[in-house]
């Protein structure tokens, strides 16, 4: 797999804590995600904060700190996000200037995400 560097596309496969240099792994169809702290993955959209509960996480027992980031990932997402440490982006919705929707008549509006905070750097 390769490291992109720009926006990761596709399905997330899976999930890893490394140990080793205690970063987390996200396995994407189109490449790898890492994140430099547990914490940093609340820089994803919802949707994908939401993916990664359903999914295991890999090499867990090594440190007992994943573990517990994981439970407390997935009893925050059945609970709604209440916990702002844990909460993911929600998208902000900006209206698109001069343009209307045809059928109703009303503004049309993208959404925005900011961008993640966590890429690796290399030094």
């Amino acid at each position: 797999m390769q490291y992109i560097k720009e926006k990761p596309r596709g399905k997330i496969l899976s999930w890893m804590f490394v140990k080793d240099i205690h970063y987390v792994a996200i396995k994407r169809k189109h490449g790898i995600q890492y994140f430099n702290f547990l914490l940093s993955i609340s820089s994803l959209p919802f949707y994908d904060a939401a993916a990664l509960t359903k999914l295991k996480l890999i090499n867990r027992s090594n440190y007992a700190g994943a573990t517990l980031f994981e439970k407390r990932l997935r009893f925050n997402c059945r609970n709604g996000w209440k916990d702002e440490l844990y909460k993911p982006q929600f998208p902000v919705y900006q209206q698109i200037k001069y343009t209307l929707d045809p059928e109703t008549n009303t503004g049309r509006y993208k959404l925005i995400y900011q961008p993640r905070k966590s890429w690796i750097k290399f030094r």
